[in-house]
């Protein structure tokens, strides 16, 4: 690994930026000052009780592998700590080997382990235009970079186009730069995704893949078998299956597609089948695979039902019949 970087060292007056303007600092004061003790620090792992080999302001850090651009750190305020080979960093922008741009208030380098720890505030952009918001995250930057955000750390985030915006939430992150390249939440997934309408998909894991523009919810395979469903909300549609699988191509919304042991329930439309896709489009919803309706004491089927959320009916094809309520 090769290292470069630009700095300028503190001089008089960012001293006295830091001790509110006295020109005269005691030695004692300084030498707190050079240890990080002059302000609380975030970060788990600084050797505070370690005066640094350089403390440096206005700071470009670069990092090579091979001859390859592998990170560049910009901080405000960095302290060197020369023989754990620790870099602490306040205020600090990271962009990572894949293009993700990580901002955190610190950051903590161990370049003997190839990991940069993020502290306070830390927003992280990926290259595909997800945006991430969390009070921690790891990056592991060697032999590929691996992005961690544990399970009990809550996120929060969203993406973006042209017409669609999905909000998310979830507890624990992780990303590997690999393909198939993927942002995938770990527990208790909650995304709504806005264009026409909202809709609310609720799951145990989500997955995000950048070369597709899909989205993909999944449950535990540890949970009892009954629990095992992923919960579509759409005003008053209620919808859930095992998996569901969202299109948002061509910078809309195209269908969700709800995968074995479906259920759908829409005022009083009931419904089961081994597969449905809700078409964003014509509001309507395509049921196939041993579909049926429910509907009072009679029960609607065929090899494809379609219900018209619109105008509230029912067709299933084979008998060509259309059924009002």
């Amino acid at each position: 690994m090769f290292l470069l970087a630009y700095f300028t060292l503190l001089s008089p007056s960012s001293l006295e930026e830091d001790f509110n303007g006295v020109r005269i600092v005691d030695p004692k004061d300084l030498l707190n000052f050079l240890k990080n003790k002059s302000e609380p620090i975030l970060a788990k792992g600084v050797p505070i009780e370690t005066t640094p080999a350089y403390s440096l302001r206005n700071f470009d850090f670069f990092a090579t592998s091979d001859g390859k651009p592998q990170m560049k750190f910009t901080a405000k305020k960095s302290n060197f700590y020369q023989k754990e080979e620790l870099i602490h960093a306040r205020d600090s922008i990271v962009t990572l080997s894949n293009n993700t741009v990580v901002t955190s208030r610190e950051a903590l380098y161990d370049s003997l382990k190839n990991v940069v720890e993020f502290f306070g505030d830390v927003v992280t952009t990926f290259e595909n235009g997800v945006v991430v918001h969390s009070n921690y995250m790891k990056a592991i930057t060697r032999p590929v970079l691996n992005i961690i955000i544990p399970i009990e750390e809550p996120v929060s985030g969203f993406k973006m186009d042209e017409e669609n915006r999905v909000d998310f939430k979830s507890f624990g992150l992780t990303f590997l730069n690999a393909e198939p390249k993927e942002v995938k939440l770990t527990s208790q997934v909650i995304a709504t995704i806005t264009n026409d309408r909202k809709t609310q998909i609720q799951s145990d894991h989500a997955r995000m893949p950048f070369s597709k523009n899909k989205l993909y919810f999944f449950m535990d395979q540890n949970r009892n078998f009954d629990r095992q469903f992923v919960q579509v909300h759409q005003l008053t549609l209620e919808m859930k299956s095992r998996t569901i699988e969202v299109d948002l191509k061509e910078s809309k919304l195209q269908t969700i597609s709800a995968l074995t042991d479906v259920s759908i329930h829409d005022r009083s439309f009931f419904s089961t089948s081994g597969k449905a896709v809700f078409i964003e489009s014509t509001n309507q919803i395509q049921l196939t695979e041993f579909p049926q309706v429910y509907q009072d004491s009679d029960t609607i089927t065929g090899d494809l039902i379609i219900y018209n959320r619109t105008e509230d009916t029912i067709e299933a094809k084979q008998s060509n019949a259309i059924y009002k309520r």
